[in-house]
């Protein structure tokens, strides 16, 4: 469990996160939002438009697009690693 933390948590300063209680949102949250993860400054942000996104300093040439897997109640999606493909489940800490 450890390691998942350390490997699943954004820190700004790249420092070891602090410890916390789990934190889940439900795929209902997500059902009618555009989701950015900017991996690069550990935001999450909802939109509901590309543009809105674009205004704000986003360009989408940058963005990636993925489908979201609801089916086990949970929000996962597929992310293409060097190691291969890798099925991933968004979880925000509290």
């Amino acid at each position: 469990m450890p390691e998942f933390v350390a490997d699943s948590t954004f820190v700004q300063d790249g420092s070891s996160p602090s410890p916390r209680e789990p934190g889940r949102l439900g795929w209902q949250l997500f059902y009618n939002a555009n989701l950015l993860i900017d991996v690069n400054h550990s935001t999450i942000a909802f939109s509901d438009s590309i543009e809105t996104l674009e205004k704000y300093g986003y360009s989408s040439s940058d963005f990636v697009q993925t489908p979201l897997f609801l089916e086990r109640g949970v929000v996962e999606f597929d992310v293409d690693t060097s190691n291969g493909l890798v099925r991933c489940m968004l979880d925000i800490p509290k």
